[in-house]
């Protein structure tokens, strides 16, 4: 028999093997790098590791959040009237998007009042301080709801109160453009419910 016939087909089952060990090797080496990406931070409406949790168990826990959310307290940190309170192995923060005008996903007015404050409002006087604040939620919400740009109102010229879409509200002239564009704040609510360009 010629040993050299014999070599042949072991040199390809050799390869075949290598090939196959090799090829699983790169498989679960890239599964390995997609797993640690999609863990290595926290996604919305998910809670980061308690500030007290042992920092052994916590070196494999992402702490960051995801990209486009932002950490805010976790809402079991607070009593009904927002004060502090300590709860042993309580999470640290929740990621959210806090500030899109929306509250969901563990927001609340404690910790984040600029998307789930609702407060009624009883007249439509406000200080400067405070219509400093209204122009911000104003801005959030036109830049979230509308194709306007937000950055070109830097001012609320006037407040009046008023009535939209059948609800009392507080009308808010901005500071540009012509006439003025409008915001609506739903007196009952405290929530900006509708803007609208001013006549050209």
């Amino acid at each position: 028999m010629n040993p050299q016939k014999g070599i042949a087909p072991i040199a390809i089952i050799l390869i075949v093997i290598s090939a196959l060990v090799i090829g699983g090797g790169i498989y679960w080496w890239q599964k390995s790098k997609t797993d640690k990406i999609a863990t290595d931070c926290i996604k919305e409406g998910e809670t980061g590791p308690s500030a007290g949790i042992n920092p052994e168990s916590a070196k494999n826990l992402p702490t960051e959040c995801c990209e486009g959310l932002k950490p805010i307290q976790y809402s079991g940190l607070f009593d009904e009237n927002c004060g502090r309170r300590m709860i042993t192995g309580a999470p640290s923060i929740s990621c959210t998007k806090c500030g899109d005008g929306k509250c969901a996903n563990g927001e609340t007015v404690c910790n984040c009042p600029q998307d789930c404050s609702k407060t009624a409002i009883s007249k439509c006087t406000f200080n400067e301080d405070e219509k400093k604040g209204w122009l911000s939620k104003i801005k959030e919400y036109i830049k979230n709801n509308t194709e306007s740009d937000a950055t070109k109102y830097n001012k609320i010229m006037d407040i009046s109160e008023g009535r939209y879409q059948g609800k009392e509200v507080c009308e808010t002239i901005l500071d540009c453009c012509f006439a003025g564009d409008r915001a609506y704040i739903d007196k009952e609510s405290g929530e900006i419910i509708g803007f609208q360009l001013g006549p050209e």
